[in-house]
């Protein structure tokens, strides 16, 4: 019977394990992706710093260059930006749609692994519930054999006794 019940904690054990082991998984993918988008807006931010130094720096000439110089580097901050915002948001938009495919995937590799230790728990529910039951009824037949030796030892006994109270009698009327 003891045999039975460290077998169902260290199953029991196992599933913990590997539902904690499949929430840890989850937890580093997302502590990935989100490092990775703290890299890429990083990224950009040190990009919109080096074309604002750029700029300082070329305003710094004449007023007239600096007038065409800003126009020209406006038109062509103004293409970049808009290049690195339609670039960013498709990034985003690829993050949130790798986002939504590996937290369905985590999902479904969770309800997969959830159902197959229920499985693995029913079946070894199922084998314990058969051993207890076999032990019942083994206990139930060892019982019942002590009985019945029980009764035929008293019978026994019963005979021994009357036989050796008429043993008496007869001893004692001659």
């Amino acid at each position: 019977m003891k045999t039975v019940s460290i077998s169902m904690v260290e199953d029991f054990r196992a599933l913990t394990d590997d539902i904690l082991s499949s929430a840890r998984g989850r937890q580093q993918a997302i502590a990935e992706l989100a490092a990775h988008t703290h890299q890429v807006l990083g990224d950009c931010e040190a990009k919109r710093l080096a074309v604002a130094e750029e700029l300082r720096r070329r305003l710094r000439d004449g007023e007239e260059t600096r007038l065409e110089t800003f126009r020209r580097t406006h038109d062509q901050t103004a293409g970049r930006v808009a290049e690195l915002v339609a670039g960013t948001r498709r990034f985003l938009r690829d993050c949130h749609a790798k986002q939504r495919a590996t937290a369905k995937t985590l999902r479904q590799q969770l309800t997969n692994g959830d159902s197959a230790r229920l499985e693995a728990f029913c079946q070894m529910h199922k084998r314990v519930a058969g051993r207890v039951a076999e032990l019942a009824r083994d206990v139930r037949c060892k019982l019942g054999e002590s009985h019945n030796d029980s009764v035929a030892a008293r019978a026994v006994w019963n005979e021994l006794a009357s036989a050796r109270s008429g043993a008496r009698r007869t001893t004692r009327r001659k």
